[in-house]
């Protein structure tokens, strides 16, 4: 439960349980991870929050992506892994792959992420030397 009294969203537990992780085995990371991630990446992310006004699903995926990619370097892992689990086999040893998932975070912070991803990516061709194409669809969900 939450301070209001209502039960934690799966981000939510997600976030303790993460923190948690980091207060074990790299407790000066921990603070970096809960000061930022309910302040700087929010804000970073705000722009792409879902309909219920949350950035948690963007959030978990971009987490997820990068936890994997630092995963494919040392880490055999199973893609059915929970997310939880992938990141504590992947942060819970090494602080180097603790340090990019922060630097992966940050590097955005105080960006117009908006800007920056249209400048580099776009939703049709529209002829050489244009952005890179990511999306085919005519209306990108948010």
């Amino acid at each position: 439960m939450n301070s209001r009294g209502k039960p934690l969203t799966a981000f939510e537990n997600f976030k303790a349980h993460f923190e948690a992780t980091l207060k074990n085995r790299h407790p000066q990371e921990a603070d970096h991870f809960a000061k930022n991630v309910d302040t700087e990446w929010t804000d970073t992310l705000w722009h792409y929050r879902g309909s219920d006004n949350l950035i948690d699903d963007g959030f978990m995926r971009y987490f997820r992506f990068v936890t994997e990619v630092c995963g494919w370097q040392d880490v055999k892992h199973d893609e059915k892994w929970s997310t939880d689990v992938l990141a504590e086999r992947v942060y819970g040893t090494s602080i180097d792959h603790l340090k990019f998932l922060f630097q992966a975070f940050d590097t955005w912070n105080k960006k117009n992420i908006k800007a920056e991803f249209e400048s580099l990516l776009a939703s049709t061709q529209s002829g050489a030397g244009t952005p890179l194409i990511l999306f085919t669809c005519s209306k990108v969900p948010r």
